[in-house]
């Protein structure tokens, strides 16, 4: 994954992802197709949670695959 423009907006701390900083927060801009955008939203309805919850929870399921 690319990081140079976070890097370079946040700093060295933005390279390292799940550094233990958990009070750290970095907002991410996300474009999605429309299509996407509307599965996403049923998706967290479904699971009765914030688009941010499912995300995050996606994007913790992913990272935990690739370690």
């Amino acid at each position: 994954m690319e990081t140079s423009s976070l890097a370079t907006r946040f700093g060295d701390r933005a390279r390292v992802f799940g550094n233990g900083a958990q009070d750290e927060m970095v907002e991410l801009a996300l474009l999605l197709p429309a299509s996407r955008a509307e599965a996403l939203l049923d998706l967290s309805r479904q699971r009765r949670e914030s688009v941010a919850q499912t995300l995050r929870a996606l994007i913790d399921r992913a990272l935990a695959a690739e370690g």
